[in-house]
């Protein structure tokens, strides 16, 4: 059976995962849903009530996590891949990173995005700025060991904090001043052979997304 894939590339956590996808050059069945449209997927409902993107199907598992998903991919499908290392400690260093993901730097995305993106807010409290440079802060400082958060080659904790950075940086942007090492690990990440096909393009996407919805004060908040 082939792989397929619900995914939104407007959201972060579906373009980690075609991040991971296009590293490991796997066949698989891309299904792109409108995760904010009011339109619903039958057959995402049926697998997944919760429409809950992205959504990982393989013969008979389903998995609708984006960190999940990526690990699953590599430790099935790419074998010697340093992309989610097999020795533990490596691999509790990246797992690591992924849990700050997904308990700080994407929480405070979602705080910052979904007020504006569902509810048409269009001013973004200093707080939630201050939330995100907070997490710039410490994601720059855990870059110290190397090019990337596991030293000199990417793995899919680098791949998901990323399209997270990639986001926030549309409301905030990554100054090289303040945040050296996040600033060219982030340019590096964007060197990537895979990085416009799998996160560029839905970037642009969430880009004009939230101008559209901020307006006029769009120019204020990256000011």
């Amino acid at each position: 059976m082939v792989l397929k894939l619900f995914y939104d590339d407007v959201c972060a956590t579906s373009r980690a995962v075609l991040l991971t996808v296009r590293a490991l050059d796997l066949t698989i069945d891309l299904q792109e849903v409108n995760f904010f449209s009011k339109e619903q997927n039958p057959e995402l409902i049926k697998l997944n009530p919760l429409e809950r993107l992205p959504t990982l199907i393989d013969d008979e598992l389903i998995i609708s996590d984006g960190h999940a998903i990526s690990a699953y991919l590599v430790a099935k499908y790419g074998s010697n891949s340093n992309l989610y290392p097999q020795e533990l400690d490596k691999r509790a260093i990246v797992d690591e990173k992924l849990h700050f993901n997904s308990n700080v730097l994407l929480p405070r995305l979602d705080n910052l995005l979904y007020p504006i993106i569902l509810f048409g807010v269009k001013e973004i409290p200093k707080e939630k700025l201050y939330a995100l440079k907070e997490g710039y802060q410490v994601l720059d400082k855990f870059l110290e060991g190397g090019q990337f958060l596991l030293g000199e080659t990417p793995t899919i904790a680098d791949f998901c904090c990323v399209s997270s950075i990639s986001t926030s940086s549309i409301m905030l942007p990554v100054s090289s001043e303040m945040y050296p090492r996040l600033f060219k690990w982030y340019q590096k990440c964007k060197g990537l052979p895979y990085y416009d096909k799998a996160n560029g393009i839905g970037l642009n996407k969430a880009d004009a997304l939230i101008e559209k919805k901020l307006g006029s004060a769009y120019c204020k908040i990256i000011s």
